[in-house]
């Protein structure tokens, strides 16, 4: 059984089943009861696939930032408005 939290009118959100993982940082990603590890083959590597382009994304992110940066020193150089 996957974790995931119920509503109690006296104790409030509740884990259930309150694997160590998630209990500790509060984050579902690091549930790891039953159905969250990859079953198949196929689910680790669309899972691996996923961190990497999450990583890919962050960095192109960082260099059009920098070429922004960049480009603006550039202008400012060489005196050409915006």
């Amino acid at each position: 059984m996957k974790c995931h939290y119920v509503y109690d009118k006296v104790a409030g959100r509740v884990l259930i089943p309150g694997c160590w993982g998630t209990v500790e940082s509060g984050d579902m990603a690091d549930c790891h009861c039953g159905v969250s590890f990859p079953q198949t083959y196929e689910q680790f590597e669309r899972r691996e696939y996923n961190k990497i382009i999450s990583k890919k994304n962050q960095e192109i992110k960082q260099l059009e930032h920098e070429i922004k940066k960049l480009n603006e020193e550039i202008r400012k150089l060489l005196n050409i408005p915006e």
